[in-house]
């Protein structure tokens, strides 16, 4: 039988304690079925963020079949639920959609691990009714296969206005970026010859019956970056980039043009703040991007990502771009994993010297903070890694604003 307790714990302190449970599912399970007064925001912490981190399909079968059936019979709980992760097959999303059509408070989806080859048109649809919550404020998609570009404009189309972070991370586009027509036409030496050619048509326009999303955090890593750059610059974009202030663009390709991120820049460069650029392995050409100050004149943080023995000379490139009348106040060198894991008494390789010297000798007045982020190895001890940096890099690793992160 319930048990009245004589001592009232304040509301404030209930509903801090289970908010720092909030990944403790157990113990909220727990306090939920113990006491009555914390049901509430028990449940409030349990359904905050929805995501499934199964391994089998199977159990993820059950676990949304079992989510649709709680939501439908309560909706008050549907109210609740701030993110969610979706993903694998899309069959489990549909079926999860006919139960509960809309999530009104979601701010955070994401969706991962989904391709929208064997599900074509049902599934478009049920992404796209999905895209459209107007209370989403955070949209992720990774590692999400589509057929083609008019594919995935068909998906992002009708995203809700109110999106303003958005992250594509390790997304396939099977057929490239335009829609192509084969016909047959007579070779020019031979009129009796005919090659069949490939002509380009631009992909279909899309109406937009609602404003476009004002972004101001993007994301474009792996996958097929160049495409989706080009396509969010285009007049067939949901999303509005004038006033874009974070911006992460990841592309090794060989022989990188970087026009789609010039594109980028060209129309977020007056308030861009952040920046995160990719150094491809093979070298960069001198002016295929602008990274100036007066390129990007509100710049307070740069990122250097992907420096590797192979990229050196890309991201010594990249800092030869800064000037003294730079606003950078951080500088961050995010090294691949595992290239500084061979070092000895000499004097370091040439190549390592350089971008040592590149950012010693970098004209920026403002500079408060260098920050060097490198992967460690499961041999390796902090104390190894420590070496290994102030090997590569010495003059950097000397100064006083200069720190070193361990991942």
């Amino acid at each position: 039988m319930p048990v009245h307790s004589r001592v009232v714990f304040p509301r404030e302190l209930t509903d801090t304690i289970l908010d720092n449970l909030s990944d403790d599912y157990t113990s909220l399970n727990s306090c939920a079925l113990v006491c009555r007064a914390w049901k509430p925001s028990s449940q409030r912490a349990l359904f905050r963020s929805v995501k499934f981190e199964h391994v089998k399909m199977d159990a993820f079968d059950r676990s949304m079949t079992t989510l649709s059936k709680v939501l439908k019979e309560n909706p008050e709980l549907a109210k609740l639920v701030r993110k969610i992760r979706l993903q694998w097959s899309m069959s489990n999303v549909i079926s999860f959609l006919k139960q509960v059509p809309e999530l009104p408070m979601v701010e955070q989806l994401e969706l991962r691990y989904i391709s929208f080859i064997s599900w074509a048109d049902e599934a478009v649809e049920a992404a796209r009714s999905i895209l459209a919550w107007p209370s989403v404020k955070r949209l992720k998609l990774t590692d999400t296969t589509f057929e083609d570009m008019e594919q995935f404009c068909k998906v992002l189309i009708h995203c809700g206005v109110n999106v303003d972070v958005v992250h594509f991370h390790r997304l396939s586009i099977i057929k490239g970026k335009t829609i192509r027509t084969r016909f047959w036409a007579p070779d020019s030496d031979d009129e009796n010859s005919s090659d069949e050619k490939e002509k380009e048509q631009p992909s279909p326009r899309y109406e937009r019956d609602a404003p476009r999303a004002k972004v101001r955090t993007l994301d474009i890593a792996r996958g097929s970056p160049s495409m989706i750059a080009s396509w969010m610059s285009g007049p067939d974009s949901p999303f509005d980039l004038s006033e874009l202030k974070s911006l992460r663009y990841e592309e090794d390709v060989p022989n990188p043009q970087f026009d789609a991120l010039n594109k980028l820049l060209a129309i977020c460069r007056q308030r861009l703040e952040h920046l995160e650029i990719y150094c491809p392995r093979d070298i960069v050409k001198k002016g295929n991007v602008d990274i100036s100050t007066a390129t990007l004149p509100s710049l307070k943080c740069l990122v250097i990502s992907g420096i590797g023995p192979y990229s050196l000379a890309n991201a010594i490139l990249f800092l030869s771009q800064l000037s003294s009348n730079s606003g950078i106040n951080k500088l961050i060198l995010k090294f691949t994993f595992g290239n500084m894991t061979v070092y000895n008494n000499d004097e370091p390789p040439k190549g390592w010297r350089d971008l040592d010297a590149a950012v010693d000798n970098a004209p920026l007045l403002h500079l408060e903070t260098i920050e060097i982020l490198l992967p460690r190895r499961s041999n390796h001890s902090d104390e190894n890694v420590f070496k290994m940096c102030k090997y590569r890099l010495p003059k950097v690793m000397e100064k006083s604003i200069c720190t070193l992160t361990i991942l």
